[in-house]
């Protein structure tokens, strides 16, 4: 997907994944190579931090890196996540929801309600783990109502499903409980067409599929590093056909 970015933005970069046991080799070599970018994946989102020079905002708020910078061996901690996630929910015509239920406590469920509450949006977390649940709507200003049978999720006008689980027989929640939602972001990227999804615009909701999301937080790298605006639809293209499209 990078790769095909920079072939059709006339740029001289190569993107190479690697795997690594640990970060800090990783981060020492980036320095001292001159590498311009650093894409890290799990589990080194929250390990790699404390490697790096500095850290932007959302990388505080949300307690994860997923790009790191090099500018002259000054390394800077970045999260394009959020990005992702909220443009995402902007092609989907849904930017303009008023409040959003989020579905999870992880990771990625902390990327999302970080770019839904930046944008004014009122957020309420429903999961499992109460403390990381509790924890993560005090942190970004979100507000935590406990198991999915609280009646505060009735108003969401958006439901992000920030679980591993997309089949709609073994989500935790049910479309139905959602009168007044019309749109859903599903966090899963694995197919073009999550059933999930397709069951929410069976509802005659919209649908923000994982894959664009991925897809975004990816352009959101390659603007980092090259200075560019990211060809999103040469990245598209790449990403699509490898998901089956």
């Amino acid at each position: 997907m990078h790769n095909a970015g920079y072939e059709a933005a006339g740029l001289d970069f190569t993107y190479v994944a690697t795997g690594a046991s640990e970060i800090g080799p990783v981060v020492d070599l980036v320095r001292r190579a001159g590498v311009r970018g650093l894409g890290v994946s799990m589990p080194h989102k929250q390990t790699v931090i404390p490697e790096l020079d500095d850290v932007s905002e959302a990388v505080t708020a949300i307690g994860a890196c997923n790009t790191v910078v090099n500018d002259a061996g000054r390394l800077t901690a970045h999260n394009t996540d959020h990005l992702g996630a909220w443009r995402a929910i902007e092609e989907a015509g849904l930017d303009s929801v008023e409040n959003a239920l989020v579905v999870g406590s992880g990771g990625v469920a902390r990327a999302i309600t970080y770019a839904l509450t930046t944008h004014g949006i009122d957020v309420k977390i429903v999961a499992r783990n109460e403390q990381v649940g509790e924890t993560l709507a005090e942190d970004l200003g979100a507000e935590f109502v406990g198991s999915p049978g609280r009646s505060a999720i009735h108003a969401a006008q958006l439901v992000v499903n920030a679980t591993p689980v997309t089949e709609v027989d073994e989500w935790p929640l049910d479309l139905e409980q959602f009168p007044k939602a019309r749109g859903l972001l599903d966090v899963h990227f694995g197919s073009l067409n999550p059933p999930l999804c397709l069951a929410a615009e069976a509802r005659g909701w919209d649908a923000a599929r994982g894959w664009r999301m991925l897809l975004h937080q990816g352009v959101g790298q390659f603007e980092l590093y090259t200075g560019v605006s990211g060809p999103v639809d040469a990245m598209a293209s790449v990403l699509e056909t490898a998901l089956g499209g």
